[in-house]
Formats: C-alpha cells, sequence, structure tokens
C-alpha cells in the first residue's frame, strides 16, 4: 500500500507544477489579448482620417445675401443707383487641402441672382477647420472680386460649421460678410449652407 501511495503522491506532485505554468500561460495569453485587441482597434479607427489632408474638393453651395450695392462711375462719384435688398447666392468651387491639419485653399464663383443686382463674383481664400472628427468649425478668409453690377475689389470673411459624412463627403453651413469697393460700393452679409465633395487620388 505504501509504495501506491507515494506513487499516486508523486503523480500529483508532478502534475501540481503542469497545471500552474499552464494556468500561468493562459493568464499571460489573456493579458496580451487584452492589450492588443484595444490597440487594434485604435489602429482600424486611426485608418479612417476625416481631417481633409491630402484632398482636393469641389463646393457647392446655396443661400441668402442681404446686400447693398451702390453703382457709381468711379469710387469717389456719387451713385447712380443705389440696392438694398435680399437676393439668392449660387456659389461652386474648388478646394486643395495644405499642411497636416487639413486646411484649405479655395476658389468660388458666386451667382448672385433674384435681386436687382444681378452679378457675379470671385473669391480666392483660405479655410481653417478647428477639430479632426466629424463635426468641425471653421473660419474663412478671401479675397473677392465683383464683375456685375459694379467692378470692385474686396474682402469676405465667414464662420461656419462642417459635419463629414465620410472622408469624401461632408457638409456644411456658414455665415458671413463681404464688402467691396470699385466703380460704387457693395456691402454683404450672407448665410449659405453646402456640398463638399473630395478626393485623394494626389494624395
Amino acid at each position: 500500500m505504501n509504495p501506491k501511495r507515494s506513487s499516486q503522491s508523486g503523480g500529483s506532485a508532478c502534475a501540481g507544477p503542469r497545471g500552474r505554468r499552464r494556468i500561468r500561460a493562459l493568464a499571460r495569453a489573456a493579458v496580451l489579448a487584452a492589450l492588443l485587441v484595444p490597440a487594434m482597434a485604435g489602429a482600424q479607427r486611426s485608418e479612417v482620417s476625416l481631417d481633409h489632408s491630402g484632398s482636393l474638393g469641389l463646393l457647392a453651395g446655396a443661400g441668402a445675401e442681404f446686400s447693398t450695392t451702390e453703382v457709381a462711375a468711379c469710387l469717389a462719384c456719387e451713385p447712380t443707383e443705389t440696392f438694398v435688398e435680399v437676393g439668392a447666392v449660387l456659389d461652386l468651387g474648388l478646394t486643395a487641402a495644405i499642411g497636416r491639419e487639413g486646411n484649405e485653399l479655395a476658389l468660388r464663383l458666386r451667382l448672385i441672382r433674384l435681386t436687382g443686382a444681378v452679378g457675379e463674383a470671385l473669391f480666392v481664400g483660405y479655410r481653417n477647420y478647428f477639430g479632426r472628427d466629424e463635426w468641425k468649425t471653421f473660419a474663412a478668409f478671401d479675397l473677392m472680386g465683383t464683375l456685375r453690377p459694379i467692378q470692385a475689389g474686396g474682402v469676405r470673411a465667414a464662420f461656419g460649421v462642417m459635419y463629414d459624412l465620410s472622408p469624401i463627403l461632408g457638409l456644411y453651413g456658414e455665415a458671413g460678410a463681404s464688402f467691396a469697393l470699385g466703380t460704387g460700393r457693395r456691402f454683404g452679409v450672407e448665410a449659405t449652407l453646402g456640398l463638399q465633395g473630395r478626393s485623394y487620388l494626389l494624395e
């Protein structure tokens, strides 16, 4: 009986260390998995960039503008016509992201319609974004030139919000003001909603 009990006791002694080694190995595997899974999930999230960096884009927007336009033969001349009214505006433009933050250079053509002061204007400027997620705010600063009903040069400033549906598509709303001097004077206050499509083919 003693040899049998000794054999059983020896087997238990051998099984004990092996069992503890297995438990330690499983614990290490669990800890490693707990560390790797969040890291892999974070890496997958980081692959979807919403900061516009490296993008070329198209803009299309529409809205309303309250404007005062004085038509004159020269800057110092008395106005021959004055328009004070609300009109519709349509914006069509191109954007190019610069730098790692995805801020953009923008070129836009504005069509001013449904008003006595029907005309067109060109904007060349810079849009600075704040935020890297779906929701962003931005500030836009432009040099502008009006083609009709007066030929004038001026500036525009606007502030807005962008919501990115995906890396290639976003919706935005902005409010701004502009002022131009030339063959007359023009002041406008606007609110627009628009859509921006983006491509990363040249990144």
